[in-house]
């Protein structure tokens, strides 16, 4: 069977991991798997196809900044995913976070909706039945109807500062993604999965997918922790910190910390590194799994505060 994945990126990020994970169990049981991405490089390019285009990329960010346009520029790109989409002939196509600066959004729906090809597309996120937010819950709405049609903030990715324009957003948003009759939408957590049955997305099937951890990697090592013997380790992982994420929470927590417990936060750019107190110590992003996983059997406790 010939599976084509479509994600804003791969080997970068957690959705980037998650695409690589699920292209390579696929592979592994016997299938074809094409990764498709319009962002990034990637570790290993037999298995890719790019459709970057780093000046359509950057005109699309400044768009969304001004008009909201989100989704709604880089018709090249979206062009050649069309034509590698019929050269590939795929099975299955895998969709995941269709947002990202990369694609005409409406236009790849436009082709996906003449096809016979089953559809599954994971949501990481509320960003496909929202007027602007992909995370609007943090802020909440100002108006609600099959799905948020205005965000009380614009200024969560992805930001409008502008003209955020939400309800033209909301508007082809619903026209485009219930455009398809072969559609299946999954989700990580039963908690946005019952949120899409309350949105225009409720004409399809939507099932809990959660995201899995490779116990043959992520497992516990002797000796794991060297650096940090004489201290209790609390640690904190993220790909951008920022409020949404809970830093506040680790910086408050680090106030009420004794002398032998120390906070580890990775993912940290080095100007917050240098912004943070003694007690919390900041590692930048890394793309080495054997470091990540060390870095996890260095602690004793693992702590989420996300919003």
């Amino acid at each position: 069977m010939k599976i084509m994945f479509i994600n804003s990126v791969v080997d970068y990020g957690s959705t980037g991991k998650i695409v690589r994970d699920l292209g390579n169990g696929l592979k592994e049981k016997g299938h074809d798997v094409l990764m498709v991405h319009g962002r990034k490089d990637v570790r290993d390019e037999t298995d890719t196809f790019s459709i970057h285009d780093k000046n359509r990329t950057n005109y699309h960010v400044l768009m969304t900044r001004l008009f909201g346009n989100h989704g709604l520029h880089s018709k090249g790109p979206t062009l050649k995913l069309i034509k590698k989409i019929k050269e590939y002939k795929p099975d299955i196509i895998h969709l995941h976070n269709v947002h990202g600066y990369y694609l005409h959004v409406p236009m790849l729906f436009e082709f996906l909706s003449t096809l016979d090809t089953p559809i599954y597309w994971t949501l990481h996120d509320a960003w496909s039945f929202s007027g602007s937010s992909a995370y609007f819950d943090y802020h909440g709405c100002e108006v609600w109807d099959e799905g948020c049609v205005k965000c009380v903030s614009t200024k969560d990715y992805p930001k409008a500062i502008l003209f955020a324009n939400q309800k033209r957003n909301f508007k082809w948003k619903k026209e485009s993604f219930t455009s398809l009759n072969n559609l299946t939408i999954v989700t990580p957590s039963d908690w946005l999965t019952n949120m899409v049955k309350t949105t225009f997305l409720n004409k399809y099937p939507a099932i809990t997918i959660n995201n899995g951890i490779d116990l043959e990697t992520f497992n516990i090592k002797e000796n794991p922790k060297e650096l940090y013997r004489d201290k209790f380790v609390i640690l904190g992982v993220a790909s951008v910190w920022e409020t949404r994420k809970g830093l506040p929470y680790f910086v408050e927590l680090s106030e009420k910390l004794k002398e032998d417990e120390i906070i580890l936060l990775i993912g940290l750019e080095q100007k917050l590194i240098n912004q943070m107190p003694s007690s919390i110590l900041g590692i930048e992003r890394t793309k080495d799994l054997d470091e990540m996983v060390d870095l996890y059997n260095r602690a004793d406790v693992f702590l989420n505060p996300t919003l």
